[in-house]
């Protein structure tokens, strides 16, 4: 899971449990949808430069859940144009749209990512 807003909590002692609701979005679009009953552990892990690049960026929460999601996954997934996972609703979703993939490039040109990287951006 990739925290697109960030989000800080304080434990009281080492062990110790909280339950936080937290804006997140999929790391791995390959990978099921989390159930509630799921259990995280927060670790710290390597995150890709243009990944922070994306999530730092001013106005990139005020994009549509779908534009934030298929942007993260073009980081971390980099699929071609017509391989993106369906976002939805029961089981049936759609890829972005054209629009949605300019909005992409359009996030990715502010914050400095080179769209050369990714092969959906072609």
């Amino acid at each position: 899971m990739v925290v697109r807003r960030e989000t800080v909590a304080y434990l009281q002692s080492a062990g110790s449990q909280q339950t936080l609701t937290i804006q997140v979005a999929c790391a791995n679009m390959e990978r099921g949808v989390p159930e509630e009953s799921d259990g995280f552990t927060i670790r710290g892990a390597p995150v890709p430069e243009d990944l922070i690049k994306l999530l730092s960026l001013p106005g990139f929460l005020d994009e549509t859940f779908r534009v934030q999601q298929f942007a993260i996954w073009t980081i971390t997934d980099n699929p071609g144009r017509g391989e993106y996972v369906g976002l939805g609703y029961f089981g049936a979703g759609s890829g972005p749209s054209d629009e949605e993939m300019q909005r992409i490039r359009a996030l990715f040109n502010q914050a400095g990512i080179p769209i050369e990287r990714y092969r959906a951006l072609q």
